[in-house]
């Protein structure tokens, strides 16, 4: 075809439009290049047959926007250096940050996209396509864009555009054209996987590999499924060493590094998984490591893309789970790891400083993986010769998901944490530490929803929190070489402990209570709190000698509560003395009551005052 152009877009029915050298636009007629109105940088086209372009007046975010109406073009708001544009006339531009925007015509506004390019198409059928910013073998990244996130792609390009069936066609740095000819599956290749039986918290994965050829080799593992995995792998012919993760199909980097493999040469490939951290060495030297917990599987594969030279051997799988007893080690710090558990004359040690400091301070657990308990009453008595954390895990769930009670010294706190989704959480907390060298009680009543803590005897908090029902339970400490963990017991709660209310008696604690006179005689009432026991000490009665003997009454609870079971220890020195339940307000309610010549249970239905027949009442004496 004649003419020449720098840029070109091609309409539904095959027809170029082009952009030469000196921004002209050009269409073509079928004989010739028709010279369009106007000055371009860039231009796309929808299959709709919607024409937009980037002009050459400099905006912000680049060159000015416009589409084309007939026989014109009319300008449209923002700036840009690359467009493209999709099957129902949506644009795509890319501005000189190289940030990603979309129009919104519903909402007449640039809605950004995450990512960033250099160059952008979108083929026939909507799907997008960019030339992102990291540089690769033939120039920057590929990728696609999957509705919520872009997929990283095979190869490098510095320019792209898409065909009829969304497959892309690139050209390279040393201008080089290619087209996609299959699925859209970055690298999928072959792969074996390798029954292991091993748990996926702790272990590592060692094979010697060597690749004749220029492709793809590596390694998955934590694979739960096609859609789900981590993949390491080296290409030579794309000079890179990648860590992925394909979650829910969605491919995303980890690690990269440009460098190339030697070809026909073995290395040894060790991958270590100890928690949420992956460390990958080669020929025994650690490249990277990271954090990550998103994938759960526990298989693993022996993998190479384009690749009929790949090798492998001396492939093993080593647990690398460390247990004390029963109990197994996890570490969470990276700081002096590992830890240094040990049992001696009855006590268990941990004397390593690992640890992580503030303000979440992960360190080492000891859990008892094969106890999933939820309401539970545990208890440790512990005494520690350094002033930092220490304390327990409970209704641990996995690394990432758990609550933890911990106390230090020198940070000066008392707290209760959750960790959710990796992320820690302070649920309560004060400012008091504890005695080095000296021994010490915690304890969590665990009862549904509700954690109550104690240190020693003494109530710390009682805290709502519904996330975690059940799980495990275990030790923790952080940067304390002198922890000692001397006494652990996790027992069933006692029946008082499940009590929807328990009097705060002996904390001077009387919230929530309210007080209702009903005599009228000496009154009003006296209540007090006098050594830990709640005392009334006026004579409020009315004259009444009938079944009546209205008082005073000290009221709390909820009218929600029938079938409840109430214990109370009583002691009066003269007149009436007894309970109310099912109390709705002070005409509505049940009372048992016991004075010197009686013990009786009535009930007052609006205002009326009933002796109850026919009704057990069983008393002990204390």
């Amino acid at each position: 075809m004649p003419g020449g152009a720098v840029r070109i877009a091609v309409d539904p029915n095959g027809v170029p439009w082009v952009i030469n050298d000196s921004n002209n636009i050009y269409r073509w007629n079928g004989n010739d290049w028709d010279l369009m109105p106007g000055n371009a940088t860039d231009i796309g086209i929808g299959s709709d047959g919607s024409v937009w372009i980037t002009g050459i007046n400099s905006v912000g975010g680049g060159f000015n926007i416009a589409t084309w109406y007939g026989d014109h073009w009319i300008d449209f708001p923002g700036g840009a250096l690359r467009i493209s544009v999709g099957p129902d006339g949506v644009p795509w531009v890319i501005n000189d940050a190289n940030s990603i925007y979309r129009f919104d015509f519903n909402g007449n506004v640039w809605n950004i996209l995450p990512g960033q390019a250099t160059d952008i198409g979108v083929g026939p059928k909507g799907l997008a396509w960019i030339i992102g910013t990291q540089v690769v073998n033939g120039g920057h990244d590929i990728l696609w864009w999957n509705g919520i996130a872009w997929n990283l792609f095979e190869g490098g390009a510095t320019g792209i555009a898409a065909g009829t069936n969304n497959n892309p066609w690139v050209v390279n740095n040393i201008q080089d054209i290619f087209g996609w000819i299959g699925e859209l599956n970055s690298q999928a290749g072959t792969y074996t996987l390798v029954k292991n039986n091993i748990p996926r918290i702790n272990q590592q994965i060692c094979v010697r590999l060597k690749s004749d050829t220029d492709g793809v080799i590596g390694i998955m593992f934590r694979c739960a499924d096609s859609n789900n995995y981590y993949r390491f792998s080296m290409s030579r012919y794309g000079n890179y060493y990648r860590l992925i993760k394909k979650v829910g199909g969605i491919l995303t980097v980890v690690w990269e590094k440009q460098i190339s493999y030697i070809k026909g040469q073995f290395y040894k490939l060790s991958i270590r998984t100890i928690g949420k951290w992956i460390e990958v060495y080669l020929d025994g030297t650690l490249i990277f490591e990271r954090a990550d917990a998103d994938l759960k599987g526990e298989k693993i594969a022996l993998y190479c893309y384009n690749n009929a030279g790949a090798h492998f051997d001396n492939f093993a799988v080593t647990n690398l789970e460390r247990r004390v007893g029963e109990w197994v080690i996890l570490d969470e710090g990276r700081v002096n790891s590992p830890s240094q558990w040990k049992i001696k004359d009855g006590v268990l040690y941990q004397t390593s400083k690992i640890g992580g400091g503030a303000p979440d301070f992960p360190g080492t657990m000891l859990l008892k993986n094969d106890l999933n308990i939820g309401n539970c009453r545990y208890i440790i008595k512990v005494r520690s010769d350094s002033d930092n954390s220490i304390g327990m895990i409970f209704r641990y769930v996995d690394e990432d998901n758990f609550y933890r009670f911990s106390v230090s010294d020198f940070d000066k706190y008392r707290r209760l944490s959750k960790k959710e989704k990796g992320v820690y959480k302070i649920l309560w907390q004060d400012t008091t530490g504890f005695k080095v060298g000296e021994s010490f009680v915690l304890r969590i009543d665990a009862i549904g929803s509700k954690l109550v803590g104690y240190m020693d005897d003494d109530l710390l908090f009682e805290e709502i929190d519904t996330d975690y029902a059940s799980g495990m339970v275990g030790l923790y400490c952080s940067d304390n070489p002198g922890a000692h963990f001397e006494q652990i017991e996790v027992l069933k709660l006692p029946a008082e402990v499940s009590a929807i209310l328990q009097d705060r008696f002996p904390y001077n604690d009387i919230s929530g209570w309210s007080p209702i006179d009903a005599g009228n005689v000496n009154a009003p009432s006296d209540w007090k709190i006098e050594g830990g026991i709640l005392k009334q000490v006026s004579d409020i009665h009315t004259a009444d000698t009938g079944i009546g003997k209205y008082g005073t009454h000290f009221i709390k609870g909820n009218v929600g509560w029938r079938d409840i079971i109430l214990n109370v220890k009583l002691e009066s020195d003269s007149g009436a003395i007894g309970v109310l339940f099912r109390y709705r307000d002070e005409n509505n309610y049940y009372r048992f009551s016991m004075d010197a010549g009686y013990r009786r249970l009535v009930k007052n239905v609006g205002e009326c005052l009933l002796l109850c027949g026919k009704i057990l009442i069983l008393i002990s004496h204390l």
